[in-house]
């Protein structure tokens, strides 16, 4: 029977087309499917990379749901397709602590995709303190030392990227184009002698054992439940085959005070779940050069650019400085220094 049409508890808070859109929707449950009556936004809607929605939902017999609707839009070298079929097959039933998939679109022919997930909160990693950071590596460690060496199992899933030549050549290509249009010549030019000396680090990374690696373990994307002890993350979209290292580093990032305790939390973890821990040399050594990834990142991701990140010559200047002092930092790693 078709669903009457979802409404909300005041005039307009939910976008008509999204209505309509639930108005067609059956959300799976353990027990079931069941329609959605009714629609009611419990905040303001989050514009940023993607549209996000935090809806409650009633249900067909009454029952509520809190929910979180994610419209996904294109990016520059981003499949927006990844991270729906993430969830429908590797985060299946909440695997990994992520936020069950109630409902998904992935259609190509229309470029429409979205997400309808279990709300699992807003309190982030960002407000937590030492608890919650060690959960997070921890949990990091759990994922890592579950897919490590299964690389070709996480190749068949067919919805992950994987690091190595062409994703750092797209980042590369992405700064590049990005200087050009508002730095001197000169910087330019400094930008290409760094750039050199990236297939080093490309291949440094490469020898590290492969492993699933979320992408994007900031903050923001590690919600978390009784009082910072579970972690749940979200937004999968760089989802990806790569060293362990990368999740790691931006774990670490702005925790200097307790990065030695984090470091020893993460191979302790990472040794109760597979027998050989990550050796103290190799992951620092992954960490250097992740760093230095990340610092391209920063100037190659999709727009908008990171926060702190600008375009002024002056701060390109800055940032080159920084990206160059990384990579002299990874190459002392690399050779014990």
């Amino acid at each position: 029977m078709r669903s009457a049409r979802p409404r909300t508890a005041r005039p307009g808070p939910v976008a008509a087309d999204l209505l309509r859109l639930l108005e067609t929707v059956r959300v799976r449950l353990p027990d079931g499917p069941a329609a959605v009556t009714a629609a009611e936004e419990r905040f303001a809607a989050v514009r940023s990379t993607h549209s996000v929605h935090r809806l409650r939902l009633t249900l067909a017999g009454g029952r509520r749901l809190d929910t979180v609707f994610k419209r996904l839009r294109r990016q520059p070298g981003i499949d927006p397709g990844r991270e729906v079929r993430v969830y429908r097959g590797l985060l299946a039933g909440g695997a990994l602590d992520a936020p069950r998939l109630y409902a998904s679109l992935c259609d190509p022919a229309t470029g429409r995709y979205w997400l309808l997930l279990e709300d699992v909160g807003r309190r982030d990693l960002d407000s937590c303190g030492v608890r919650g950071a060690l959960a997070a590596v921890r949990w990091a460690a759990r994922m890592h030392a579950a897919f490590q060496g299964r690389e070709t199992r996480l190749r068949g899933l067919g919805c992950l990227g994987e690091h190595g030549t062409a994703g750092c050549d797209l980042l590369v290509s992405a700064a590049r184009r990005r200087i050009a249009t508002v730095a001197r010549p000169a910087l330019l030019a400094r930008f290409d002698r760094l750039a050199g000396r990236l297939p080093g680090t490309v291949r440094a990374l490469a020898a590290q054992p492969r492993t699933l690696v979320h992408g994007d373990l900031a903050g923001h994307n590690l919600l978390v439940q009784h009082g910072g002890s579970r972690v749940r993350p979200v937004d999968w979209e760089w989802a990806a085959i790569g060293p362990g290292a990368w999740d790691l580093g931006k774990l670490l990032t702005g925790r200097e005070a307790v990065r030695e305790l984090l470091l020893a939390a993460y191979r302790e973890e990472f040794a109760r779940h597979a027998p050989a821990p990550p050796g103290v040399r190799a992951l620092r050594g992954a960490l250097a050069h992740c760093a230095v990834l990340r610092s391209l990142w920063q100037l190659g991701c999709p727009s908008p650019l990171p926060r702190g990140v600008t375009l002024e010559p002056a701060a390109l200047e800055a940032h080159l400085d920084t990206l160059a002092g990384l990579q002299d930092a990874a190459a002392a790693a690399a050779s014990g220094r």
